[in-house]
């Protein structure tokens, strides 16, 4: 279950292409439909976004590291001057610290990087990825051009991504990194776009509810949930979708040269093992990933890399 402070605006959000595995969007759409609610039912709703992101939350440091060397804001450690950032959560376009956790969002993560590659100290980052994906926002984009430009692909700091799940927006953002590998019992992949819409006109009419809409514009309400979708609204629905998928497997082409559109199209939007007996159900043979290894294997292979 989500923060009470993340359920505020979902409600808007159903009709917005989504960078979600189908477990995960439906799980959204459950939760949509809590706070929702029935008709005439009124709930308590604050603005995530009015809340101003906190950097001085625990950051994350895995058990095995021991003591890291120090605590940066957003979230990161230092350990023997690479940067460690934990991405365990859905993504939304507004991230949130508190106390001894992190709720990463679009913002914060953008925070987070730009702070890395702009530190000294800090000669590569090291990002743990745990998540099923978010939201389509313009921050996935302002995310991986920050990686790419900044990355030692071209010419800056190694950026380094470890999948645990790691799929969909999620995966946008690791295909931009110069390495990305995965535990043995990792999930990646989902290139893919989802949008949800929400009929409840049979629970409406059945608990006496009818809606007149007044409206300027013919398609004003295509999408409303209050009546079925028309073929019209469908249509158009698809081709949001549609667009957000194009989009992201521009991006993944752009971060993973090896990834060619017609490879991640072929894909179709599944998830995949890290590695498997069969290659087309391996992410490894796909080229999703470049390796198949242990979180801390993968971290000492980067310190050694940028060693003095």
């Amino acid at each position: 279950m989500l923060p009470s402070f993340l359920r505020a605006g979902l409600a808007t959000l159903t009709e917005r292409p989504l960078l979600l595995t189908p477990a995960a969007a439906e799980q959204l759409a459950n939760l949509v439909g809590e706070v929702r609610g029935g008709p005439g039912e009124t709930k308590k709703r604050t603005r995530f976004a009015n809340a101003e992101p906190r950097t001085e939350a625990v950051a994350y440091a895995p058990l095995w590291m021991g003591d890291s060397d120090e605590v940066l804001d957003w979230g990161m450690t230092l350990k023997d001057g690479v940067a460690i950032l934990n991405i365990d959560s859905s993504l939304y376009p507004e991230g949130w610290g508190s106390g001894d956790w992190w709720w990463h969002g679009y913002d914060t993560i953008e925070a987070a990087l730009t702070l890395a590659f702009a530190d000294p100290r800090v000669r590569a980052v090291f990002i743990t990825m745990q998540s099923p994906g978010g939201l389509v926002s313009e921050g996935l984009w302002t995310i991986a051009k920050l990686i790419r430009d900044n990355r030692a692909q071209a010419g800056g700091k190694p950026v380094h991504v470890h999948c645990r799940y790691c799929a969909s927006a999620a995966y946008w953002i690791g295909s931009q990194a110069d390495w990305i590998t995965a535990g043995p019992d990792a999930a990646i992949g989902s290139i893919g776009a989802v949008i949800l819409h929400f009929d409840e006109s049979a629970a409406m009419e059945r608990w006496g509810y009818k809606v007149t809409p007044i409206q300027f514009g013919a398609r004003k309400t295509e999408f409303a949930s209050f009546k079925p979708l028309d073929d019209e609204a469908v249509t158009n629905l698809q081709a949001m979708v549609d667009q957000s998928g194009r989009q992201f497997v521009e991006a993944v082409e752009l971060g993973r040269p090896m990834m060619t559109a017609q490879t991640s199209l072929a894909t179709e939007a599944r998830i995949f093992d890290a590695d498997h007996d069969d290659p087309a159900h391996s992410a490894l043979a796909i080229g999703l990933i470049d390796e198949v290894t242990t979180e801390r294997e993968a971290f000492a292979d980067l310190v050694a890399m940028v060693a003095d």
